[in-house]
């Protein structure tokens, strides 16, 4: 996974790359290029509609099939309420990181407009 560097397939090599580059360029795209300012606070809530979508399918999947495709989704092997925990883990973390990207981008915004002020009309 991501802590693995050393890559032994093509398939490897498309996983670490889907999972470090890309937010990595994600990351410095928002930097440099997206005005700083801008977002508010509740903008993190929206950006777990994604993630619950998927996490409801996995585990629709997983009820139809039988199969589960994450170990931490697995009903039979878990039960429901090891399940629900986990899945509210793995919102959790994505809202909080997404808090902390507004906080900078706040601060970023103030620290510009301090150096750029706008024109008095």
């Amino acid at each position: 996974m991501v802590g693995l560097i050393f890559f032994s397939t093509a398939d490897s090599l498309a996983k670490g790359i889907i999972q470090i580059v890309v937010p990595l360029l994600y990351v410095i795209f928002w930097l440099v290029f997206v005005p700083k300012g801008k977002l508010d606070w509740k903008k993190p809530i929206y950006w777990l509609i994604s993630p619950l979508v998927y996490l409801l399918w996995a585990c629709l999947f997983g009820a139809i099939t039988g199969r589960s495709s994450y170990s931490f989704l697995d009903v039979r092997a878990l039960g429901y309420t090891t399940v629900i925990r986990n899945c509210s883990i793995i919102l959790m973390a994505p809202f909080v990181v997404g808090e902390i990207f507004v906080g900078i981008d706040k601060l970023i915004g103030i620290k510009t407009r301090h150096l750029h002020p706008l024109p008095p009309l």
